[in-house]
């Protein structure tokens, strides 16, 4: 659980999850406003509509009943006090009032519609006088028109509407009728609303499923309702009667509706519509479940991905980690494979960079301390037993006093010197360049003993102040022991030989020069193997490099016929310059 890899999956999956729920939140969000404004712009506009209806049925209806009441006929048979009235039979006025309702009733939508079940006329002795649709049951229509007649109110002249029950599914509205003389009343006129018809105002909510819709008047009592047990029946829910709709949530068994209402002020109505919740979303829940599945499955290719992902990731940190162990034990030749992507390939590079180095340093440590050992081992050759050699050549010197022979005590006096030199300077891995030409010098005076006449040497020092620089111990003396032997020593004529020691931008510029027998520079063509090259000048080369750099070492220069020069180059060393 601490890897990388595992940390990884966990940030991705975080990140993906927290993506999807914002903005599956602002998905639901959004959409459940705009379900909701959607559904209250729509219901508002199915309210009016519905009212608008109603009232304008309402309205014939109640201009129905004036017509029926202002028929001349009609009223002079209810108004007995009329100057016309004539007394005739009762059956006979009863066949001419109902003979003039169904004229009236002619041609009339309302009837014809069946909207308009019956028309019923009481008159002041409680006698009555109908027509209705034959479907009816004369007996029952009396009793229900009986009902609304005694509910009814004889003082009021505004139309009055009697709510239905449950088991008279009818609307009755009714009208009182005055006389023109007395103004006394003459009759009672009741029209006899189908509310199966009426309510077909309400068909555009009920392509809701489970929604409602209803009419109050107002004593809150159910005029139309979706639910034809409700009718008749007062309801305790605060509906809205101001002017403007406005969409509410109720609970009703256990169920959210958004319900609306709205006033019709001309019959002091109220209708009321209100649709489940649960349907208006169903298509939204249904979208909201798509995108669940669809995240879902986006989330599962993540996860997919993100481990894919990590584990390309974490392929490079398990290479790195293998060539490390493989480093740990000696193997530092390992090297890590190459990669597309840049960074990787960056740290690829850099880690091969830093195995090859590591490899060159160690090879080039293990080469140094080989020729330091190698350095070592000749210098305890010469110092096998020294004092020894040294009595050995006091007593040659002694003899050669002796005996009056200069030569051999020119010659046997440098040698003495310069075995001592070399037997102080053990030890040491570098000396100054006033020891080290001091040690040369020494080397000249046994080979001018040798040599006699036959070259010149000189020494030139720019300035002092390099005497006290340092150097690498006698890895200027076998460069001049190659000029004398290579160069003068083949040399027919006089030689000469110049040694100079100098300053130079980077350090210092030490410069053998020889008029000896040259040689052709083709030959010599690296200063890296010693196969190519003398030892000494291999050594000396190498041990300069190891010690200052490769910018550092021995330049060779030659002409067959014409000498050589030879430049040696080294930093200015204090003798505190370490391997560069």
């Amino acid at each position: 659980m601490n890897t990388i890899r595992f940390k990884l999956f966990l940030l991705i999956t975080f990140i993906v999850i927290l993506i999807t729920s914002v903005t599956g939140g602002y998905f639901y969000f959004t959409m459940s406003n705009t379900l909701r404004s959607n559904a209250e712009r729509e219901l508002s506009q199915i309210l009016n509509q519905t009212n608008n209806n109603l009232k304008a049925q309402f309205d014939t209806i109640d201009s129905t009943l004036l017509f029926f009441m202002s028929n001349p006929l009609i009223r002079d048979n209810l108004d007995k006090e009329s100057p016309n009235f004539e007394e005739v039979h009762q059956a006979m006025q009863k066949t001419n009032i109902e003979k003039q309702l169904s004229y009236l009733l002619i041609y009339n939508y309302l009837w014809d519609a069946q909207l308009i079940k019956s028309v019923y006329i009481f008159d002041s002795k409680n006698a009555h006088y109908h027509i209705e649709h034959n479907s009816l049951t004369t007996e029952v229509s009396l009793q229900h028109n009986v009902r609304a007649y005694q509910e009814s109110s004889l003082q009021l002249e505004a139309t009055q509407i009697i709510p239905p029950t449950e088991k008279d599914e009818t609307l009755y509205l009714v009208k009182n009728m005055k006389s023109e003389y007395s103004l006394e009343h003459i009759g009672t006129i009741i029209f006899a609303i189908d509310v199966q018809i009426l309510s077909k105002n309400f068909k555009d909510i009920t392509q809701y499923k489970g929604a409602q819709a209803i009419l109050v008047n107002k004593n809150k009592e159910v005029l139309l309702h979706t639910d034809t047990s409700m009718l008749g029946k007062k309801i305790n829910a605060n509906l809205d009667e101001g002017s403007s709709t406005e969409l509410k949530e109720v609970t009703s068994k256990g169920e959210i509706y958004l319900t609306m209402a709205k006033p019709i002020e001309k019959y002091n109505f109220i209708s009321s519509i209100s649709v489940s919740k649960k349907q208006v979303f169903s298509k939204f829940s249904e979208d909201l479940l798509r995108y669940i599945e669809v995240i879902a499955l986006i989330l599962l290719l993540f996860l997919v991905l993100t481990i894919l992902l990590s584990a390309k990731i974490s392929k490079p940190i398990k290479d790195l980690m293998k060539n490390i162990n493989h480093i740990r034990k000696g193997n530092y030749a390992t090297k890590m494979p190459s990669y597309k992507a840049l960074e990787l390939r960056q740290l690829s590079e850099t880690f091969n960079k830093m195995t090859d180095e590591i490899q060159y340093l160690i090879n080039d440590v293990y080469i140094k301390q080989l020729l330091l050992t190698k350095a070592e081992l000749m210098s305890l050759q010469a110092q096998i037993n020294p004092h020894f050699l040294f009595n050995v050549l006091d007593t040659i010197s002694w003899h050669a006093r002796a005996t009056e022979n200069k030569e051999i005590n020119e010659i046997i006096s440098p040698l003495a010197s310069f075995l001592r030199a070399n037997l102080s300077l053990s030890g040491k891995e570098k000396i100054t360049i006033e020891e080290e030409l001091q040690y040369i010098q020494f080397y000249l005076s046994i080979q001018h003993s040798r040599f006699k006449d036959r070259f010149e040497s000189k020494v030139n020092v720019d300035d002092s102040s390099i005497l006290s620089y340092y150097l690498p111990k006698l890895c200027i003396q076998p460069l001049v022991e190659n000029a004398i032997i290579h160069g003068l020593e083949e040399k027919l004529s006089k030689g000469l030989l110049t040694i100079s020691f100098r300053f130079y931008s980077e350090g210092i510029q030490i410069e053998i020069l020889d008029n000896g027998a040259g040689f052709e520079t083709n030959k010599l063509t690296t200063l890296k193997s010693e196969k190519h090259v003398s030892i000494g000048l291999y050594n000396s080369n190498k041990r300069i490099q190891l010690l200052y750099g490769e910018n550092y070492g021995i330049n060779i220069t030659s002409e067959l016929g014409k000498g050589t020069e030879v430049i040696v180059r080294i930093p200015l060393d204090k003798g505190e310059l370490n391997n560069a």
